[in-house]
Formats: C-alpha cells, sequence, structure tokens
C-alpha cells in the first residue's frame, strides 16, 4: 500500500471543520480588504515619518545657514586652483568621448559655537530616535508576520 493512500483514506476519514453560521464570502471580501488598507495606511505613516525627519533635517540645515550667515561662494572668492581646469591622466585620444565635469566651489570653512553645536546635536539625536523606532517597528511587525 502506497503511504499517499493511506494518508489520503486517513484524512477522508477526519470530520472537516464546519464554517461558523455568521461566515459568508462577503465577510471574507471584507477581511481582505481591511487587511490591504492596514498595510496601506502602515506604509503610508512610515513614508511620512521618513520623509517629516528628512524635513527636519533640511529645516534644520536651512535655519543653521540662515543664523549662522553661510553665503554660497561667489567665482570671485573661489582660489585659481579651483577655477583652472586640471588636465587628466587621460590621453588625448580618450579625452573627447568623457562628457565635460562641472567644477565644483570650495566650500567655506565655519567655526562652530556652542549654540550651533547643541541645536545640531539635538536634530542628530531626535532623527536618530525616529530611525531607532522605524527599525524596530519593522522588526516586530515581521516577527509578527512569521508567527502567524
Amino acid at each position: 500500500m502506497n503511504t499517499n493512500d493511506t494518508i489520503r483514506r486517513a484524512m477522508m476519514r477526519t470530520p472537516q471543520p464546519e464554517l461558523p453560521a455568521s461566515f459568508t464570502p462577503q465577510l471574507m471580501v471584507r477581511v481582505r480588504r481591511r487587511s490591504r488598507l492596514r498595510a496601506l495606511l502602515h506604509n503610508a505613516a512610515i513614508t511620512a515619518m521618513s520623509v517629516l525627519v528628512v524635513a527636519a533635517a533640511i529645516a534644520a540645515l536651512v535655519g543653521f545657514m540662515s543664523e549662522s550667515g553661510v553665503q554660497p561662494p561667489s567665482p570671485e572668492t573661489m582660489p585659481k586652483a579651483v577655477m583652472e581646469p586640471h588636465p587628466g591622466p587621460l590621453p588625448q585620444t580618450l579625452k573627447h568621448l568623457l562628457p565635460e565635469m562641472p567644477l565644483l566651489p570650495g566650500l567655506p570653512r565655519i567655526e562652530m559655537t556652542d549654540a550651533l553645536y547643541e541645536s545640531i546635536s539635538f536634530w542628530a539625536i531626535i532623527s536618530g530616535a525616529m530611525l531607532l523606532l522605524l527599525s524596530v517597528d519593522a522588526l516586530l511587525r515581521q516577527r509578527q508576520r512569521h508567527m502567524k
């Protein structure tokens, strides 16, 4: 006797579970819709929180730039070494194949005071805490899915 046949016969002898009296196909459709909506709202909440963290970091940077009076450098104030193109190590035969790269401006040196350092560290701690909470949430949800 084949084991597949034995298993099939044993399954046929066991009583089949009965669905509750209130079960309908529409109930299953509603449950699936709610599940999809819950997943969609969760993803939207994570995306919104990520956007808010990035926006807070950008706002802190803009606030820092406006408080410290940092202006982007003008071409007149840039050193000559930055403005003049540097001859590349490529042979002249390959130079026409590469696109022309724009020159990068030099960055100004900014003195960090205690107030600015505290402000930046505050935003860094808030951003780090939000990222930590998001990663813990993702791990817990993944564990919950595997336990079902």
